[in-house]
């Protein structure tokens, strides 16, 4: 599921433009959730992640529409990867945190802790990458532009427009935090999850965005004015997504099944 209601924090920022989620069943008995961040990492945007943010996966446990539970992810100063200029390498921590630990700050109790770029895996049953990944997000965009066009102002459907088969985000990137962990981490039955860049330092933590509706609904809004009213600007955390606007997942031991988007939800590319 794609986020994409760009917030002018997250403009202004790409490492803190939270661009998609998602929440999938791993091996035995474990979860896996996922998000990408920062369009175009490594080409017109920095290949690192923010210092001062929170990256942060939310879970609703018992249907409140708020989140018991958050897995929180930091990280350190950028350095050069190997004496190499043009790539960066991060340390990083990844914080269990619940109760009302999972609303704000970044407290909790550490479960993994690495360098971007590499896969760790932990000895509690964690594993964890994060750090320049492609962008597999595909799509015709001269193609799309010109079927939205028919579609709006001629009321008229054009097949034609996808034989073009050009691919608009070929060799693009996106930084990406993936986590996989044991079921048990999280708990049991039904599940609502999101998740949210935040700018915290300083300052009290401020979210920029979060992930809530799908990327569909971004490309039929032109009005950018409107687009911002689904991630509310630049909110505190007290922001929460609706269970109806969250991923449902169905935990059980020891698999977890296909997860499917809530009957608000409709599945994106």
């Amino acid at each position: 599921m794609s986020h994409h209601f760009d917030t002018p924090t997250a403009r202004e920022d790409p490492r803190i433009n939270l661009c998609d989620f998602y929440l999938f069943s791993g091996g035995p008995a474990s979860t896996v959730m996922a998000m990408t961040v920062n369009p175009d990492a490594g080409l017109s945007a920095p290949d690192t992640f923010r210092e001062e943010g929170i990256y942060a996966f939310r879970f609703d446990l018992d249907g409140d529409a708020r989140e018991e539970l958050a897995f929180k992810v930091t990280f350190g100063p950028p350095s050069h990867a190997h004496g190499d200029d043009h790539k960066h390498d991060q340390t990083f921590e990844v914080c269990r945190s619940p109760g009302a630990a999972a609303l704000k700050g970044a407290n909790g109790d550490l479960i993994a802790a690495g360098t971007t770029g590499a896969v760790v895996k932990s000895k509690s049953g964690v594993t964890v990458f994060a750090g320049l990944a492609p962008d597999l997000f595909a799509v015709d965009a001269d193609a799309f532009n010109v079927f939205r066009a028919a579609l709006f102002n001629e009321n008229r459907f054009e097949p034609p427009t996808s034989l073009n088969r050009e691919r608009f985000f070929a060799k693009r990137n996106v930084t990406a935090i993936v986590i996989e962990l044991p079921n048990a981490t999280i708990g049991n039955g039904l599940v609502h999850a999101w998740a949210s860049a935040s700018l915290h330092g300083h300052a009290a933590e401020v979210q920029v965005s979060r992930w809530g509706l799908p990327l569909i609904t971004h490309l039929f809004i032109a009005d950018q004015e409107m687009r911002e009213q689904y991630t509310g600007r630049d909110r505190p955390t007290i922001l929460r997504a609706s269970p109806d606007r969250s991923a449902e997942l169905q935990r059980s031991s020891p698999r977890l099944p296909a997860p499917r988007p809530s009957p608000a939800t409709m599945p994106a590319s």
